[in-house]
């Protein structure tokens, strides 16, 4: 199989984080401070934290980016490789 390395994204490539750099657990205080726990989205999100996984590339997508696999003809052809 052959990968495609993409070399556009700033993330980290094949890793799993809880913060991004839009997304930080100091903002995250804070609106659990401004909306209080009894906000339905604030309380979801508390119980099932968001978790960032970065595939071959540093995309946030489950597929790793290759030659070889159905799907990616489309994704080449967008990046025009």
């Amino acid at each position: 199989m052959s990968t495609i390395n993409y070399k556009y994204s700033f993330y980290p490539k094949d890793k799993v984080l809880d913060w991004t750099p839009g997304d930080s657990s100091k903002l995250f205080e804070e609106n659990i401070i401004k909306y209080t726990l009894e906000d339905k989205s604030i309380k979801y999100y508390t119980e099932n934290p968001i978790v960032y996984r970065f595939n071959n590339n540093g995309f946030r997508t489950p597929d790793d980016f290759n030659t070889t696999d159905e799907g990616n003809t489309s994704f080449r052809k967008y990046l025009g490789i």
